[in-house]
């Protein structure tokens, strides 16, 4: 599986912009609800559920009836490599499609509906294949360990599924103290739950992007200030020229 990252270039001259978020920056995805990011969580839920998985489930959701595929090969299913590593089967939730696509290269088994151990039983899988959320744009992604390192993610070890994971809550803390964060809608786990971070209106008076920005508005703000006395002094030579005219006349 080919992994690619993106590097995101600060013209400012400063920190990134996972940072500047961190620490107070306007984000309207910590603030409102987004109804893109519902509209792509509610695509990741159909796309990795699972059939007759069980309605009260922590692990995906249960496929209805539209779920496209033939029957034995529709939604997600616990996908293990035939040889076995020390920690048990090598194994990652995925598609028929993707978990067939890997069998050219090693023998593979694939269940409708079966879901891989992660407890940490003789029986258990190794699981390989976790989600990773990386990047601004909260991209949950099934990815190992090493991919997700390399892209610079967080790699869920407690998650099987994407359609579990809210990564626009990595996003949205606030401050390295977590002073404030997001959490995970109750019913929809992969969004976030009433996004209400409404002082990201006026922390952005304080936070700049780099140097560049930095330099730019004190520049604004001195010449500000020494347009500011040279209208104030023009103002008072008014005024005293026309006390003299009133006194001479």
């Amino acid at each position: 599986m080919e992994t690619n990252k993106t590097i995101d270039q600060n013209w400012s001259y400063g920190p990134d912009a996972a940072f500047l978020i961190e620490y107070g920056a306007k984000y309207s995805l910590c603030m409102r609800d987004d109804t893109e990011l519902k509209l792509t969580a509610s695509r990741v839920r159909a796309e990795e559920c699972i059939v007759n998985a069980p309605i009260t489930s922590t692990v995906g959701y249960r496929c209805d009836e539209a779920t496209p595929g033939a029957v034995g090969q529709r939604g997600f299913a616990c996908c293990r490599t035939a040889a076995a590593s020390a920690a048990g089967l090598r194994a990652g939730m995925m598609s028929y499609a993707d978990c067939a696509a890997y069998g050219t290269i090693v023998t593979t088994s694939w269940t409708e509906g079966d879901v891989c151990d992660a407890s940490s039983g003789a029986s258990s899988d190794f699981i390989v294949l976790r989600p990773c959320c990386s990047g601004l744009d909260n991209t949950c992604a099934m990815l190992t360990q090493a991919q997700c390192d390399y892209k610079e993610g967080i790699w869920h070890t407690d998650k099987l599924l994407c359609a579990d994971v809210s990564c626009v809550i990595h996003t949205c803390i606030f401050t390295n103290q977590n002073l404030d964060s997001l959490t995970p809608d109750p019913t929809f786990r992969n969004q976030p739950e009433k996004p209400d971070q409404w002082y990201r209106f006026f922390t952005p008076l304080v936070v700049f992007s780099g140097v560049a920005q930095l330099v730019l508005v004190l520049t604004v703000q001195v010449r500000s200030i020494a347009l500011d006395r040279v209208l104030w002094l023009a103002f008072a030579a008014t005024l005293q020229l026309h006390s003299r005219s009133d006194a001479c006349s």
